[in-house]
């Protein structure tokens, strides 16, 4: 049976040393997802887990949605991470491990997230200039970006697992895009782009331009 293992950036030093190469061999059909900008846990993830009452009804102790929301606070403050970085390359996964069930179409094979000193107790992501990561399965919000997403945080308990985003001020944003327009073309070929390749579906990418038409003109031109 076909695989693909997809893993954040949260966790892509964790599980370091179980990577592997892509394999199309029969009985060996693999394929590995590190997504770039992708948090161990986002906003996506709470509504769909059982409520903690329901939970204590059967006996269980789930520490995770038990201690939310958290006693302690995360640095900086914030709320759990809203841009669907996730959703979306995990939308386009399914797309493609269906069509390779089904159909026997491989899905396209990923860069690996690139990492400093691997191996080692000095192993750190590799980051752009904007702060994101380089490599792994590629969303436009960071090959289009308008603000760093950190995919872990300070702090007790579960902040290294949740992410925070850093939202660009003006003057960057200006010398990236000069104009809303600008903008909004950029991302239209990033989107298309990933269309091509398999790493979003053709609706998430509607979804995506849709997005950034609504975005006022004041966010890129102050």
């Amino acid at each position: 049976m076909p695989l693909i293992r997809i893993i954040g950036q949260t966790d892509i030093l964790a599980t370091y040393a179980q990577r592997r190469e892509d394999s199309d061999a029969p009985g060996d059909r693999y394929r590995l997802y590190e997504i770039a900008g992708g948090a161990h846990a986002d906003a996506a993830f709470y509504p769909y887990m059982p409520a903690v009452a329901d939970l204590r009804k059967i006996g269980s102790a789930y520490p995770l949605l038990a201690s939310w929301p958290f006693a302690n606070q995360c640095e900086p403050e914030q709320t759990l991470a809203r841009t669907p970085i996730n959703t979306y390359a995990l939308d386009a996964a399914l797309v493609n491990l269906t069509r390779w069930i089904a159909d026997g179409v491989p899905p396209p094979k990923a860069e690996r997230i690139r990492i400093e000193n691997p191996g080692t107790p000095q192993a750190r992501i590799a980051l752009d200039q904007y702060g994101n990561a380089v490599g792994g399965v590629r969303t436009p919000y960071l090959d289009v970006p308008i603000a760093t997403y950190h995919t872990t945080s300070k702090g007790e308990t579960f902040c290294p697992e949740l992410a925070h985003t850093v939202p660009f001020d003006w003057a960057r944003l200006n010398s990236l895009y000069g104009t809303p327009q600008n903008y909004r073309a950029k991302l239209a070929q990033s989107v298309d782009k990933l269309v091509r390749e398999r790493w979003l579906t053709e609706s998430d990418g509607r979804r995506i331009k849709a997005e950034a038409a609504s975005v006022p003109a004041s966010v890129i031109t102050n």
